[in-house]
């Protein structure tokens, strides 16, 4: 189990870079549509 972990290292480093990825864009759409909202009112 721990050899095949070292094996493919990358794959995981991949994922959450991905997932980190997403989470920024989810964020700034966020602050982006609350921004304008504010704006609005």
């Amino acid at each position: 189990m721990a050899d095949k972990h070292k094996v493919h290292p990358e794959k995981d480093d991949k994922k959450n870079t991905l997932a980190f990825g997403w989470i920024v864009l989810i964020v700034s759409i966020a602050v982006l549509v609350g921004g304008f909202i504010w704006l609005l009112v």
